[in-house]
Formats: structure tokens, sequence, C-alpha cells
């Protein structure tokens, strides 16, 4: 009907400009488990600030296509980005996943053995929680370097207490 044609197309025009804008935001945040101090600790946890709306937006924007509807110029722009997006996203949470794997298996009796390769996993990630934005120019390239740093120490201590249950 002509009323839900109109709610459909008319909802999704305002938030294209929300969701720009939140593309402008960087990659991760971080949180604690411990507290909800807005200092960032060592023990620390990440988690992906993609926006819900961003992911609506092109939802919506899909059923429109779909129903070969009027869509916004800007909602088709993004919409047009949408497997970029998912493909940052995928890896970010892969990233993401180990990353917090790793600090929140990590023993104190362990640290010190792995803190030169913490170090520079939090140098290499620090960007992505203040600089980076899904609107970068070389954010494949953050994510790229993301992915291997955090990998290596994953892969290095999954490795380590495999042998130490191997052995118990």
């Amino acid at each position: 009907s002509l009323s839900s044609t109109f709610s459909l197309s008319h909802s999704v025009a305002p938030l294209p400009e929300q969701v720009d804008a939140s593309l402008t935001h960087p990659l991760f945040l971080s949180f604690s488990l411990a507290s909800l101090s807005p200092t960032r600790s060592k023990n620390d946890l990440l988690s992906v600030n993609f926006d819900v709306e961003l992911s609506d937006c092109m939802q919506e924007v899909k059923y429109l296509h779909n129903m070969e509807m009027g869509i916004p110029d800007k909602a088709a722009s993004i919409y047009d980005e949408k497997e970029t997006f998912r493909m940052y996203s995928s890896n970010l949470q892969l990233v993401v996943g180990q990353y917090n794997t790793i600090m929140r298996t990590l023993l104190a009796v362990e640290r010190p053995l792995v803190e030169h390769r913490i170090d520079n996993i939090d140098r290499v990630l620090g960007p992505g929680l203040e600089d980076v934005t899904w609107r970068s120019d070389h954010v494949l390239d953050f994510i790229n370097e993301a992915r291997v740093v955090v990998r290596d120490l994953y892969g290095r201590m999954n490795f380590v207490k495999g042998n130490v249950k191997s052995m118990e």
C-alpha cells in the first residue's frame, strides 16, 4: 500500500547521516570486566565498534531494493559498501575474539614471558581505539597487521597451553 511504501522509504531517509557519522568512530571499544573505569588498563577487553543502526540501515535498504522502491542516494551509497563493512567487521571480530581470549586466559606467571608481545599488540591495536575508523584510508592495512600480531600470540599460547594439558 501507499502508506507502507511511504513509511519504509521515509524511515530510511534521515538515518544515513547518523550512520555515516558512525563510520567516523574508532573501530574498537575498550571495556573492563572489573569496573566501568574510563581509563584503559592492561586487562581490558575489546569489542568491535560497529553501529547497530548501520546494520539496520543496510537491511532496510535491502528490503526497499527487493520491493523495487526508491532508495535515498546516501543510503544506497552505504549499502553499496555492505560487503566491505561485512569483511572489515568479521575480521575485526576475529581479532577481538582472539585478543579477549588471550587476556582472559593469561595467567599471572605467563604474563612476564609474553609481556613484550602484549605490548606490541597494544601498540598495534591502540590506533583502533582512537584514530582508525571505518572510513580511514588505511583501515585494511590496520586490520591485516592486527590479525597478524594477535594471531601470532594466540597461536603460541594455544600451543603452549595444549602442551601443558597433555603433560597433566
